[in-house]
């Protein structure tokens, strides 16, 4: 039976029978034929075939759960001993769907921190609009979503603060002085069917920046927007994290007067996934890196 199991967790991470059929060095058709035999002999379904692409069902989900640990333990007592001549502990594999925002700045390196301080764990990246993450997750594609924007954006998950995260103006050719210091200020924002501009909308209505920002320009990618503000297209008003991964300095930034504005970030999942010993260990430690402001690359 391992052999179908083994299939089945290869549909799991890789979402296609396709892809887990290269990844197990086999046919399409031999790996739906495992599958079947599976479901078969449990006497379940495990994988809905009906739409145009193969997904499990909360049975196979359930199931790829509880097995992965059993089989990971088992290859490694197959495997034998390590140089050190201890049997290698099993590893667990997190899938984590991404804000694109977070991790093209500070949430790569934090992620990478906190994966060093858990050993027994493996992450799976995915980056994505925090909207697409979400849905992913309650797909059961991924473990768990670090997202931008309000818990509302998943009412039917569990949402855990993370980070607030500062938003800034990076002013055109990186020009303090360029910034108006009467009436409004012309800026160029995100999109507004983001979950950060969601967010931040609430909260701008409420909030005393000393000045009225005025959007002229909208894009779909805080590095674009920053990138377009280095070069003179005008104002942008991006998450600090952005400004540090692309090494603007602190003195060439504009911050809002306090309280700061800020956007929340959060960590979404089911409550059963994010509850298992492994994937709790791991966001302690995620939590730990982010609240010291260890963000650095080291």
């Amino acid at each position: 039976m391992l052999a179908q199991i083994e299939a089945l967790l290869a549909l799991a991470d890789t979402g296609s029978m396709t892809a887990a059929a290269t990844r197990l060095r086999l046919t399409q058709p031999a790996v739906s034929k495992r599958i079947a035999t599976l479901e078969a002999e449990l006497g379940r379904e495990l994988v809905d075939r009906s739409g145009r692409r193969v997904r499990l069902t909360a049975e196979g989900r359930a199931i790829v759960d509880e097995l992965r640990p059993v089989v990971s333990s088992l290859k490694a007592a197959l495997a034998g001993p390590t140089e050190a001549g201890t049997i290698s502990a099993p590893r667990t594999r997190i899938s984590i769907g991404v804000s694109e925002s977070v991790l093209a700045s500070w949430g790569a390196h934090s992620l990478r921190r906190a994966a060093r301080a858990v050993p027994f764990v493996e992450l799976d990246l995915h980056a994505h609009r925090s909207p697409a993450v979400v849905d992913h997750v309650r797909a059961g594609d991924y473990t768990m979503a670090i997202v931008a924007g309000q818990a509302d954006l998943a009412p039917d998950l569990e949402v855990s603060p993370l980070l607030e995260e500062p938003m800034v103006l990076v002013p055109s050719q990186l020009e303090t002085t360029s910034v108006p210091r009467r009436g409004p200020v012309p800026v160029m924002a995100i999109e507004e069917h983001s979950a950060t501009w969601r967010s931040i909308r609430r909260r701008l209505a409420g909030h005393t920046w000393g000045r009225r920002l005025q959007v002229v320009r909208r894009l779909q990618s805080f590095v674009a927007l920053t990138q377009l503000a280095r070069a003179g297209f005008g104002h942008a008003l991006v998450p600090e994290g952005v400004t540090r991964s692309l090494g603007i300095a602190e003195a060439k930034i504009v911050r809002s007067p306090r309280p700061e504005l800020r956007r929340p970030i959060s960590i979404i999942g089911t409550s059963g996934r994010l509850h298992r010993p492994a994937v709790a260990a791991f966001c302690r430690e995620l939590r730990a890196v982010v609240g010291a402001g260890d963000q650095s690359p080291n």
